[in-house]
């Protein structure tokens, strides 16, 4: 059974900063000075404190050593410097405090590396948007190496043939992800982002605490988005910097004078925070389809579901977690 959720509940008492762009990607911080008084913050932790490891390919065990409620995020990932297999899960996870759970399918994201993964607090990324979606459509089948294929997908699209594995992306664009995530900044009260490539909105992404989210900002910037945003730049043939993208506003210069030159970029930066917030006003409008309630722990609710950004551009999909009373992680992304 399908219901919606209006994204102005979503996005109740979250407001839009100066949007930020690099390349042909734009992030849309979202902010709420007043967080804590909609979300009890202290009722959650990060990433941070979830162990992983792996009992058998395509099992991952996680483990909440905090005593808060926990949110893994779909498509989280572990690549490891032990000699023992990288995984990925499609779903979400919620962890209750001090709680424990086993994923059976978690997917292998290295083919020709064995081994399991001993537990401890190993660092997370998130998967390409790319790799994200498909783990995602597959969050409720076993096939622990039913991803290799689609991992040689995607090393291909980026220039490296014959690998079944993500930790050659990530050693071979290292330098370029780094970069990449270092143009963009975080921002005061910020906790969540929309982001955008080449004018689509390819991802909404809300977290539950500024702390949470200051934790996944990196992975999601650096490899989840950065990877699509690289690539899309690299195929495509249009100089992107010609293209007057949703928050480059060209400058209007009436005047040509010091004094016109500052009022043109005042104007400038006015017209681009109206854009934003006119962006913002119209998400608030839209619905989030969703189907049934697939985890419920230690009181919070866990859904997949769809959402049409704009009339333009097609579907993003993701996975929301609810109270009976807020709205505390809301991801989804696509292409």
């Amino acid at each position: 059974m399908s219901r919606n959720i209006s994204m102005e509940d979503i996005l109740f008492g979250i407001g839009a900063g100066r949007a930020q762009s690099v390349g042909n990607m734009e992030v849309i911080p979202l902010i709420s000075e007043d967080r804590d008084e909609i979300i009890d913050e202290s009722m959650y932790g990060t990433p941070a404190d979830v162990e992983i490891g792996t009992r058998n390919y395509g099992e991952v065990d996680m483990r909440n050593v905090s005593d808060r409620v926990n949110f893994v995020p779909p498509g989280a990932g572990w690549v490891v410097k032990e000699a023992a297999q990288d995984h990925a899960i499609g779903s979400g996870e919620i962890l209750g405090p001090k709680a424990s759970n086993l994923v059976k399918t978690a997917r292998c994201i290295q083919s020709n590396q064995g081994g399991t993964i001993s537990k401890a607090a190993h660092e997370m990324l998130v998967l390409p948007v790319e790799l994200r979606g498909i783990a995602l459509a597959k969050r409720n089948m076993c096939g622990y190496s039913d991803m290799w294929d689609d991992l040689s997908n995607f090393n291909s699209q980026h220039g490296i043939q014959g690998f079944k594995e993500l930790a050659i992306f990530l050693k071979e664009f290292k330098r370029q992800m780094d970069q990449f995530v270092a143009e963009f900044e975080l921002v005061p009260n910020q906790i969540g982002a929309v982001i955008i490539i080449n004018g689509k909105v390819i991802g909404i992404e809300i977290a539950p605490t500024r702390d949470y989210w200051q934790y996944v900002w990196t992975p999601l910037i650096r490899v989840c988005y950065g990877s699509l945003a690289s690539e899309c730049y690299k195929r495509s043939s249009v100089d992107h910097r010609n293209i007057p993208i949703s928050n480059r506003n060209p400058l209007e210069l009436v005047e040509n004078t010091l004094s016109g030159l500052r009022d043109a970029v005042l104007k400038t930066d006015q017209d681009r925070i109206d854009a934003v917030n006119v962006f913002v006003s119209s998400l608030k409008k839209k619905k989030f389809l969703v189907g049934n309630v697939e985890q419920n722990r230690s009181n919070h609710y866990l859904l997949s579901g769809l959402i049409r950004p704009d009339r333009e551009n097609g579907q993003i999909e993701g996975q929301i977690v609810v109270t009976e009373k807020t709205i505390p992680f809301f991801s989804a992304c696509g292409i």
